[in-house]
């Protein structure tokens, strides 16, 4: 009964992280200012773009449209006032939605008024323009608050994560570049999705490596090819596998082994620990990972140019063509490596109080 009780205990535990989670939409610093910079980008690319276009509407038209700005500018000061960001919550929304940031309404306080501040400032902006001024000077000073880059550069669209493996290709087309890019390329699309590079963040990067120091070894090699039906597997269930797949399948054998390990009690907590070792699944070597860190940080994202009209707001520690805010150290790797594979013995077995996890 003891151990159902730690048993019930865990999970009420979790339970409640996992709402606390839910209901904390709390974002960092760099997050905001991306979701900030996006949106003034997307409003930029369109008063750019309605300015090249040479519009000949009469001037009560464009009085008219003016006057519509200069009353919503005034709205949206008045609502911010009672916390309310309705009438901003497209534009954050769909911003994040590029981003592929996680984001849902209400806004937060510290977005919405930020935004809120933004968004104002866009439609003075706008208004200058529609009475005459030139959008590409007038912008200067809103583009100065997210980038260095010139009002053309930031106002174009940013840089997608397979758009930089594509041209890091171009750039290394050598077959023995062609491997190392690959690999760390397929994983970095399979964890985050074909998204802007400059939302790679530190926090990002981290959980990134955490999850590739629990692949399998094996991880990729088991997918039913062979010489003989190169283009279709041997096995069609294996090849809709996913990594995730993969780390759930290893995951499950290294519960199989640890409850039968358990279950051993004429061995000593130093002979179940040995015998952990040699039949736990493998996971990805440090080595492994050093190689797709360094991959990732030189390779896949070194293509990135000034064109590129995010780079600049995330705080890149480098001027250079650099896409991670920071490398990873060797000494976070190793820690990450060692609390994902930690993860499923000492944690797994800790919670439920065994005298085993103590000896690992």
């Amino acid at each position: 009964m003891s151990r159902v009780s730690r048993l019930i205990a865990v999970c009420q535990n979790t339970e409640a992280d996992l709402m606390t989670e839910l209901a904390d939409q709390s974002l960092s610093p760099e997050k905001i200012s991306a979701i900030l910079t996006e949106t003034l980008r997307a409003e930029l690319a369109r008063i750019l773009a309605e300015q090249d276009q040479g519009s000949n509407s009469p001037d009560a038209e464009i009085d008219n449209r003016i006057s519509a700005l200069d009353t919503r500018r005034s709205s949206l000061r008045r609502q911010a006032r009672r916390n309310d960001y309705s009438e901003i919550e497209p534009q954050v929304l769909a911003a994040a939605r590029v981003l592929q940031l996680a984001l849902r309404a209400p806004l937060s306080p510290d977005l919405g008024r930020r935004a809120t501040d933004l968004v104002r400032d866009i439609l003075a902006h706008e208004a200058e323009v529609l009475d005459g001024a030139d959008a590409r000077t007038e912008a200067v000073g809103l583009v100065e608050r997210f980038s260095t880059a010139s009002v053309e550069a930031f106002a174009a669209a940013p840089v997608l994560l397979s758009s930089a493996i594509e041209e890091t290709r171009q750039m290394y087309p050598t077959k023995a570049m062609k491997g190392n890019i690959d690999a760390i390329a397929q994983l970095a699309l399979t964890y985050f999705g074909d998204i802007p590079v400059v939302v790679i963040t530190d926090d990002r990067q981290k959980a990134f490596f955490a999850w590739m120091a629990r692949l399998p070894k094996s991880h990729g090699k088991r997918h039913g090819k062979n010489r003989y039906c190169p283009s279709e597997p041997k096995d069609p269930s294996k090849y809709v596998f996913t990594k995730q797949d993969e780390i759930d399948a290893a995951d499950a054998q290294d519960e199989d082994v640890m409850q039968e390990i358990r279950a051993l009690n004429h061995l000593s907590n130093t002979e179940k620990r040995a015998l952990l070792v040699e039949r736990l699944q493998p996971r990805l070597t440090m080595t492994t990972i050093r190689r797709n860190r360094d991959g990732l940080n030189r390779r896949c994202c070194k293509s990135l140019t000034p064109k590129d009209s995010l780079r600049e707001s995330m705080a890149l520690d480098a001027v250079h063509e650099q896409a991670i805010p920071r490398p990873l150290s060797h000494d976070e790797l190793v820690r990450l490596q060692r609390v994902a594979q930690e993860a499923g013995v000492s944690a797994h077995l800790g919670r439920q109080g065994h005298d085993l996890a103590r000896a690992a």
